[in-house]
């Protein structure tokens, strides 16, 4: 199914500057729906009480946009403004940013958020008053959607996946694949039998030492019995096919200490 928002723009069109307008001429909603964009962050930095467009009104009209759309919707947050004393919820409310981001949330076609500007992100980081309920948020693990105007690029599931407990935690290692992009970590308390967002405890990078990933969950209780899930994610961040173990048998293993590096080295391979 495809449609097409026929609207001559949101509820901003009104009330702020119209990019599609002189002098920029940037109609994003035909961009949107010809889908001739990868992406899009409409600069969606109205408060959830501003009275000409409540940032849940006016998220819920970009949703409608992108829907049935090959084009991912992220939300500009406009972090910056929550020192502001004249932009109604950011000046009233300290949790303006954290009542926005549950309201992307709700959203089937919100695929995530991006700040304005770091400064700000990298001040309520180390206050976390300034942004209740934030500090949760940006400490759980995400996966990253699907690249929705790529050809999705497959991957298989982990292979010769390992658990063994270690002095820092209990070690995953398994092999590497080339055509990994992430690893996303999973683990539970009983099988795993549908890989539950709830379920990431991390993701990280394809790097292996001899072909091998490792990653140590310093975390765990090593007195607990867990089963923990890697699932492999590829360059248009799609998801492959889990792979699980569990520590019901589990072996003990050794870390190596390799010494102090010193010194690192790349070559132009790099990726």
């Amino acid at each position: 199914t495809t449609g097409i928002v026929s609207s001559d723009g949101s509820r901003t069109s009104t009330a702020s500057f119209q990019h599609y307008d002189n002098y920029l001429y940037s109609d994003t909603l035909k961009w949107i729906n010809e889908e001739w964009i990868d992406y899009i962050i409409p600069q969606t930095y109205w408060a959830m009480d501003h009275p000409n467009c409540p940032y849940a009104d006016l998220m819920e009209w970009w949703a409608e946009v992108c829907s049935y759309k090959n084009v991912n919707l992220y939300s500009g947050i406009g972090i910056y403004l929550n020192s502001s004393s004249t932009s109604y919820g950011w000046s009233t409310n300290a949790k303006e940013t954290y009542n926005q981001m549950m309201v992307c949330n709700t959203l089937n076609n919100v695929d995530g958020v991006c700040f304005f500007k770091y400064s700000n992100i990298a001040a309520a980081v180390n206050s976390p008053s300034l942004t209740p309920g934030m500090k949760t948020i940006w400490a759980t693990p995400s996966i990253l959607p699907e690249i929705k105007t790529m050809d999705a690029l497959n991957v298989g599931a982990p292979q010769n996946l390992k658990v063994e407990s270690v002095e820092a935690g209990n070690k995953l290692s398994f092999n590497q694949d080339e055509d990994a992009k992430f690893y996303v970590i999973y683990r539970s308390e009983s099988p795993i039998t549908s890989y539950d967002p709830e379920l990431v405890i991390d993701v990280i990078g394809n790097i292996s030492v001899d072909n091998i990933v490792s990653y140590v969950d310093v975390e765990a209780d090593l007195n607990k019995t867990y089963y923990y899930g890697v699932r492999e994610q590829s360059y248009s961040n799609t998801l492959g096919v889990g792979a699980s173990v569990s520590t019901e048998n589990i072996v003990a293993g050794t870390e190596v200490n390799l010494g102090e590096i010193g010194l690192f080295k790349f070559n132009d391979d790099l990726k």
